[in-house]
Formats: C-alpha cells, structure tokens, sequence
C-alpha cells in the first residue's frame, strides 16, 4: 500500500496516546517502588504501544498500515479504560 494512501492518524489522537503512555510509564514507576515485578510488566506494556506509535509513525507503507489497525485498537481500549475519557481527550 502507498504510505500517502494509508489513513492518517489525527494529530490531537496520537497526542492523546503519547500522553496514556506517559502517564502508563508514570504508573509502572509508582508500582514498582512495591512491587517490582508488577512495575516491570507495566512499563514493558508502555513500552510496546510506544513501539506499535513510532511503527504507525515512521514505518514503511504495509508496516503503517498494520501499525494503524493496532493503534486504533490501543485507542479503543484506553477509549473502555479511560473513565475521563471525553475531558481527556479535549484536553490536548
């Protein structure tokens, strides 16, 4: 697939999955000031939606287009998670 042709992911979108990100960085850092194990799985989960993001971002077409489909999965789950979601997302 051509990369211009492979749907763009908004700006406000990708701001908005960077931020959960941080904030899910933030969180493995807390845990595991008590529980290091926990605090470990949790920063590796960050760790791979921001892998998933930059091969969305800056990976050739067919990487981007599966990267896409797996970002907007990651969206959808933190859309089920996020109890704020909405104040959120209007916020960045």
């Amino acid at each position: 697939m051509d990369r211009a042709r492979t749907p763009a992911l908004p700006a406000a979108a990708e701001s908005f999955l960077v931020a959960r990100i941080g904030e899910d960085l933030r969180h493995a850092a807390q845990v595991s000031i008590d529980d290091t194990d926990a605090g470990t799985r949790f920063a590796a989960e960050a760790q791979a939606k921001a892998g998933v993001l930059v091969m969305y971002r800056y990976g050739r077409a067919e990487t981007a287009e599966h990267a896409l489909r797996e970002v907007l999965d990651l969206f959808l789950d933190v859309y089920r998670g996020h109890p704020n979601f909405d104040a959120a997302w209007t916020s960045h």
